[in-house]
């Protein structure tokens, strides 16, 4: 086996290895997640920007109505 196969046999051998760890760290970030306090920072942001934006005239529904016809028929 030339080094280079070597190598990404090695690579491979080590992400399988960390795999599992790093999945434990994920699940514990996800089981730690205050999803409430979360969702009130984004909404902050939201309405900010928000407040700066322009009203539309319209909802864009009448748009991608006809951007998906297009789609359909092409």
């Amino acid at each position: 086996m030339n080094s280079e196969a070597s190598a990404i046999n090695n690579r491979i051998a080590q992400w399988a290895a960390a795999a599992p760890i790093l999945q434990e760290v994920r699940d514990a970030d996800i089981r730690s997640a205050n999803t409430a306090r979360s969702l009130r920072n984004l909404a902050g942001t939201i309405l900010q920007t928000a407040a700066k934006m322009p009203v539309r005239s319209s909802s864009g529904l009448v748009e991608q109505q006809r951007v998906f016809l297009k789609i359909r028929s092409a």
